[in-house]
């Protein structure tokens, strides 16, 4: 199932689409010389339909071009990391976007994650794992395939 089929996004587009009404109707009061706060806005609604629309497809065409090599979009992946690997994708830089997905899991991020996993259990007798490896990378002793590795599911 693709992720722009998901109900939250679902949801979303619908109160976009009730938008459109209102929209319409504070652009033609503002061509007929009224002026407030909402007419204002109504003028930037366009581009902030385009970018709604840009993040409910962003994390299919991310996993659309990484999955096969590893990537998985989560909610907690950066939104501008993910438009950068993409947009490199795109121009068949490959490389350069899995540059910009590997720099995106500085020391902080790592820690964020980890804190998360120590929720799952299955990642719970992992850890000390995980730690480890974490440690090696940032060390120097070792790259970011040894963490991916730690994290696939026991067979």
């Amino acid at each position: 199932m693709k992720i722009k089929h998901n109900e939250s996004l679902k949801e979303l587009e619908r109160q976009m689409e009730m938008l459109r009404p209102f929209i319409w109707g504070a652009k033609l009061a503002g061509k007929l010389g009224l002026k407030n706060e909402l007419i204002e806005k109504a003028k930037e609604a366009p581009k902030q339909f385009e970018l709604a629309k840009e993040l409910i497809l962003l994390p299919d065409k991310f996993n659309e071009y990484f999955s096969k090599h590893g990537w998985i979009a989560y909610e907690s992946l950066n939104v501008e990391t993910m438009r950068a690997a993409v947009k490199y994708a795109e121009s068949s830089k490959p490389e350069k976007a899995e540059k910009t997905l590997i720099d995106f899991y500085n020391k902080d991020q790592i820690s964020f994650l980890k804190m998360r996993l120590k929720a799952i259990k299955p990642f719970q007798i992992r850890m000390s794992l995980i730690d480890k490896v974490v440690e090696d990378y940032f060390a120097g002793r070792g790259d970011i395939s040894f963490l991916v590795e730690s994290l696939k599911p026991l067979s």
